[in-house]
C-alpha cells in the first residue's frame, strides 16, 4: 500500500490592520481536515476538509489515478439556532453519503424541525445526488446531528 502525504494550508490573514500576531494565531479557525476514512469502497482514504473560515462547508476529496480530486456533493456541518447540518457515511450495502439538513418549523427549538436528507451515491471517485427525502423531526436535534457520523471516521477529539 502506497502512503501519500497531504499538506493543507490555510490562507494567511493579510491586508490593512493585520498584525503579526493575527497572521500567526488567527482567532477564527482555519480550514482543516475533520475526517479521514475509506468510505467509497475503493482503495485509498477520502479526506473531509472544512473548507472555509466561517461557515459549515465541508469539501470531500478522493484519490483517482494517483491524484487527489474533489468528489463533489454539498456537505455541511454545525449550524445556527434555526438550521443544523450533519452527515453520515454508509458503507453497506452500497457506499453512500447522507447529508442531514434540519430547518426549524417551531414553535420553539424543542418543537418540530423539517429534516431533509440528501443521499449521494459513489460513482468511482465522485459523488452524485441520487435522492432527496423530507420528513418532520420532533425535538431539538442532538450534537451528533451536527457532525460527521461515525462511518466517516471523524478525527479523535473532533467535537
Amino acid at each position: 500500500m502506497a502512503h501519500r502525504l497531504v499538506l493543507l494550508y490555510s490562507r494567511p490573514i493579510t491586508g490593512a490592520g493585520a498584525s503579526l500576531k493575527a497572521r500567526l494565531a488567527p482567532s477564527i479557525p482555519g480550514p482543516g481536515i475533520i475526517a479521514v476514512g475509506n468510505v467509497n469502497a475503493r482503495s485509498g482514504d477520502e479526506l473531509f476538509v472544512r473548507g472555509c473560515w466561517i461557515g459549515a462547508e465541508v469539501d470531500l476529496y478522493s484519490f483517482y489515478a494517483g491524484r487527489l480530486v474533489r468528489a463533489g456533493g454539498k456537505l455541511y456541518i454545525d449550524g445556527a439556532s434555526a438550521d443544523k447540518f450533519g452527515f453520515d457515511c454508509v458503507r453497506k450495502p452500497a457506499p453512500e453519503i447522507i447529508q442531514r439538513d434540519y430547518s426549524l418549523i417551531g414553535p420553539t427549538i424543542y418543537g418540530r424541525w423539517r429534516l431533509t436528507s440528501y443521499i449521494y451515491a459513489w460513482h468511482g471517485a465522485t459523488l452524485d445526488l441520487v435522492r432527496r427525502d423530507t420528513t418532520v423531526h420532533h425535538g431539538l436535534p442532538g450534537q451528533r446531528a451536527m457532525r460527521p457520523g461515525p462511518g466517516c471516521d471523524p478525527l479523535p477529539g473532533y467535537r
